[in-house]
């Protein structure tokens, strides 16, 4: 090819070498332009996602083991991606991390499921649904509001609602956690 070919490769080439680590050495190879141009693409789909209502909620129920007795569901998210099918989390959360999308993708996330379980509760009331947080979404600062406002737009009683934080989330700055925790409570 000519020079800005063998530039664009070389330039994958050293991304994918400062991927795997320090002192990592990487040939190019066209699988790897694949990759990009894939990655690249997948990227671009997700930004429209949402707009695009492709994304869906799968609920897994929680189930008390003594009694048997439906306590509530875990809302598990899912991209219905036009192309390539039914996605699961690991294959669009991480980018949607990477490109700074996982606050809108976390938001659409807690509000439907709040809008979900508001209607559980005149089959069930008290039924309850348990939301994951990324450590992003529980350091940002508009976290308790957001919670709030998706509450009271959902109709949906806040004892009904849980939320699934992971250990990044909690030890990242144990000052900050503390006030969102006693502001969530």
């Amino acid at each position: 090819g000519d020079a800005g070919d063998v530039l664009r490769d070389a330039d994958v080439a050293m991304y994918a070498a400062k991927s795997a680590g320090k002192a990592c050495v990487r040939q190019f190879e066209p699988a790897m332009r694949r990759a990009v141009v894939a990655k690249a693409e997948l990227e671009a789909d997700l930004r429209h996602a949402l707009e695009r209502g492709e994304l869906r909620l799968h609920f897994q129920p929680v189930v008390d083991l003594d009694s048997r007795d439906v306590r509530g569901a875990e809302a598990l998210v899912r991209w219905q991606h036009p192309r390539r099918g039914l996605l699961p989390p690991a294959a669009f959360v991480p980018l949607a991390e990477e490109i700074g999308l996982v606050g809108e993708l976390d938001g659409w996330v807690l509000e439907e499921a709040c809008r979900t379980a508001a209607g559980w509760q005149a089959l069930r009331p008290g039924v309850t649904v348990s939301v994951n947080v990324t450590a992003d979404r529980f350091a940002s600062t508009d976290l308790v509001g957001a919670v709030a406002d998706a509450l009271a737009d959902a109709g949906l009683p806040p004892h009904c609602l849980t939320l699934e934080l992971t250990e990044t989330a909690l030890v990242a700055d144990a000052e900050a956690t503390i006030g969102r925790l006693t502001a969530l409570a």
